[in-house]
């Protein structure tokens, strides 16, 4: 256990012991063991007691952690503008969006685009929790009753969906697969138990994993080294493949921490990229407090554009957060400057600083903005693209 994290009050060490004994028999009825990503997946979204399904505080200062969305509106009204590109050239045009949270990112998004006078057809809003829906639902019909009834909670893209997919810090939190090297041999993280607390055992990768960390050598150009440890989200590379597949016409804008598979599965992070959140304190310990706190990793984006290309979408640009914000219009936000009193001013320097210094989310986050069967020149600006590294 980290020396440094809180412990849980008395109603949430409560909601995580029962996810542990559910976890427990899960594993039992296995035979004595689960895959990580199994494990992960009962710990966030198993139903009710789920990190993400449950009833439980995620964002803000009461919750684990901030992101840039629950900060500011900043972002939604950058993202709005790329949005336009497509709403302006595409007749009925919608929006999907994964992942929403309080709703606040939405929020943001729709108020821009009406002052744009544009109104996609639809704006869909995709998310597992029961509760952040009646939250959501609370907060849109209250800030936005004028296009509330254009707002539509879908379980998936539809096939043939035509508009603008959007994804802010949503593949981070998707089960993810661990793995280690050890002499030469490729081995597979599960969670086991052993005098009732939970534990890892490693066995030999299964064959889908055990193939892709070939490939991972193959295309980097040389062998992991022994002790190597890392991750592979297989379950984000089958949601891009669902996205790209039923994606008709139109973009698809991705925001998340992450990097290129040269960087991700490089020798100076050879211990990977997964850690956790427990009130605003970040470690790396996954196996306590189930239910209760984030799991989280860093997404592999040549992983996800690769799969992308594959189903006939095309990457524009690959960019640090902080590039896309300037491309789009960040000067805006600082209009009527000037006549601000001093408090806003800072308020809006905060949150300029949050999503664009590098040692904040300017560069660790990055956009990267695909289209498919939209080949509009100028609709996506390329200032700062690294795509070349994907």
């Amino acid at each position: 256990m980290p020396s440094n994290l809180p412990l849980p009050n008395h109603d949430e060490k409560y909601i995580s012991d029962l996810a542990l004994s559910e976890i427990k028999q899960k594993i039992k009825l296995n035979g004595g063991n689960i895959s990580f990503s199994k494990f992960m997946h009962h710990a966030l979204y198993a139903p009710v007691l789920g990190y993400y399904s449950g009833r439980s505080k995620k964002f803000g200062e009461s919750g684990d952690f901030i992101t840039a969305a629950e900060e500011t509106g900043i972002l939604g009204r950058i993202i709005a503008k790329q949005c336009s590109a497509i709403l302006n050239e595409i007749p009925d045009a919608s929006i999907i969006e994964y992942g929403p949270g309080s709703g606040a990112l939405a929020i943001s998004i729709l108020k821009q685009l009406l002052k744009m006078d544009l109104k996609p057809r639809a704006y869909y809003m995709v998310d597992v929790s029961e509760d952040l829906i009646e939250r959501q639902k609370n907060r849109i019909s209250t800030e936005l009753p004028e296009i509330y009834d254009s707002v539509i909670w879908i379980s998936e893209i539809p096939d043939g969906f035509s508009g603008v997919v959007i994804g802010n810090e949503v593949i981070d939190s998707m089960p993810f697969e661990r793995f280690m090297i050890s002499d030469k041999r490729i081995l597979q993280f599960f969670v086991g138990i052993k005098e009732e607390e939970l534990m890892y055992e490693l066995e030999p990768a299964n064959p889908e994993l055990k193939k892709y960390v070939k490939q991972i050598e193959g295309k980097i150009g040389k062998y992991l080294c022994d002790g190597f440890i890392s991750e592979v989200s297989f379950r984000g590379r089958d949601w891009i493949n669902e996205i790209s597949l039923r994606l008709n016409q139109g973009m698809v804008i991705l925001l998340d921490y992450g990097v290129s598979r040269s960087e991700y599965y490089s020798d100076d992070k050879n211990q990977g990229w997964m850690h956790c959140h427990f009130k605003h304190h970040k470690h790396f310990e996954p196996l306590i407090y189930p239910s209760i706190q984030d799991i989280t990793t860093w997404v592999d984006f040549s992983l996800i554009s690769e799969t992308a290309k594959a189903n006939g979408m095309m990457v524009d640009a690959y960019l640090t957060q902080a590039q896309f914000i300037i491309n789009n219009g960040i000067e805006d936000e600082f209009l009527g400057f000037d006549s601000m009193d001093t408090k806003k001013q800072m308020e809006l320097t905060r949150q300029i600083k949050l999503l664009t210094l590098p040692d904040k989310m300017g560069s660790n986050f990055k956009c990267l903005i695909m289209t498919k069967n939209f080949l509009k020149k100028g609709a996506v600006n390329q200032t700062g693209d690294k795509s070349y590294v994907l």
